[in-house]
């Protein structure tokens, strides 16, 4: 009997270790699937190079959306519903800020420190990774007004997001006491915020010699004071939700569609930029952001109106919601720049068809099921300090 009862003992241990308990009554499902879509984007792009020895992948590569971009336009429209609800039930001023850092930064801060220790131990050891190096990481100051360092690159977005939530809700609760204030200089304050990113980017095309599509990755995508606008597309569709939600819910499918045909635009110009653009990347540098933005802009409407999902499709996509925001953590330097190099050695380093998709299998498992982990034991643990320090 025990040759048939062991295995499904390991089953429910396994069962217990990797559950997460899901209410799906207190999710906005339209939203989690945004999300669920950004992340499986970026995992979906930064996997794909790992075949790239054994299949053309610029076909491939057109199917994957920058999904950085979207969870910078959807952290946006989240951040500024908290802000307006708590400026229009509590007003502005510094307690108000204090309580929104206390609760952003529980949210954030835990999981962030924790793989950044984990790799800066491992690329001291592995790959001669100097710990002074590693102090602008600290303070999210490796990449606001400069390239991000080789190491770590997957933090340059939550550089981005870190100062939005500093210079942002600072700006926010310092001008805005009241909602009448709110309602009607609200526009302009987030029409700043864009004017300056994309000032920055007008005046370094300006400037620049940009050569190709890694001088925009490095000068104008990856950079803390370029990248405002996108952020702020999510902050406009909170504040028009908030106090027009009447226009902000019409025509949802619509908008969406209109949203799609900016996104698709966008996409064409960068599969096709050298044969399009002749070497002038004006709408990349520029442009692109804000255009890409707007598409997602626009399909909130009719996703933030989708309440709730049903069966197990809807727990697998607010499973991967949830637990994105580790997954993105662990996703690449950890996992693909550490566990499968020192996993695939010698002659398991190779690049064979059997062993590249290998690769594939373990960066998947290791980033599907460490993030799993890494939420249910850690993430949510520290969040949950936030309600002993910060009130809602």
């Amino acid at each position: 009997m025990s040759v048939f009862t062991k295995p499904q003992n390991r089953r429910n241990i396994l069962k217990k270790l990797f559950h997460i308990d899901i209410d799906l009554s207190k999710r906005i499902y339209g939203l989690d699937i945004l999300r669920a879509l950004a992340i499986l984007f970026v995992i979906f792009g930064h996997g794909l190079p790992m075949l790239k020895e054994q299949f053309n992948i610029r076909s491939l590569s057109f199917l994957v959306l920058d999904g950085v971009s979207i969870f910078f336009v959807l952290s946006g429209f989240l951040i500024g519903q908290i802000l307006i609800k708590r400026i229009i039930t509590n007003g502005g001023g510094f307690k108000e800020l204090r309580q929104f850092w206390i609760r952003r930064w529980f949210r954030t801060l835990p999981n962030y420190f924790l793989i950044l220790i984990v790799v800066t131990v491992l690329g001291w050891y592995y790959w001669d990774v100097q710990i002074k190096d590693m102090f602008p990481f600290v303070l999210f100051l490796q990449n606001f007004a400069s390239p991000h360092p080789h190491f770590f690159q997957e933090a340059w977005s939550l550089a981005v997001e870190e100062w939005f939530y500093i210079l942002f809700p600072f700006a926010s609760f310092a001008i805005f006491r009241s909602e009448t204030s709110l309602k009607k200089w609200f526009p302009w304050l987030i029409i700043t915020f864009i004017a300056l990113s994309i000032g920055v980017r007008f005046y370094r095309y300006n400037v620049m010699e940009i050569a190709s599509l890694k001088d925009y990755d490095h000068f104008f995508r990856k950079q803390v004071i370029t990248r405002f606008d996108s952020l702020m597309m999510g902050v406009l569709g909170a504040y028009l939700s908030s106090f027009f939600s009447k226009g902000w819910l019409s025509k949802p499918k619509l908008k969406m569609w209109l949203g799609l045909i900016l996104i698709i635009f966008n996409q064409l110009c960068f599969h096709y930029a050298k044969e399009v653009f002749e070497g002038d990347y004006f709408y990349h540098t520029v442009l692109s952001f804000l255009v890409f933005a707007t598409g997602v802009f626009l399909c909130l409407p009719i996703l933030s109106s989708i309440k709730t999902g049903k069966g197990k499709l809807a727990r697998g996509i607010t499973l991967v919601s949830l637990v994105s925001y580790s997954m993105y953590l662990i996703h690449f330097t950890l996992t693909k720049g550490f566990i499968i190099p020192l996993t695939l050695r010698g002659e398991l380093a190779e690049h064979t068809l059997g062993l590249d998709i290998l690769r594939v299998v373990i960066y998947l498992f290791v980033s599907i099921f460490g993030s799993i982990l890494l939420y249910k034991y850690f993430e949510i643990p520290t969040t949950k300090l936030r309600d002993r320090f910060g009130k809602k």
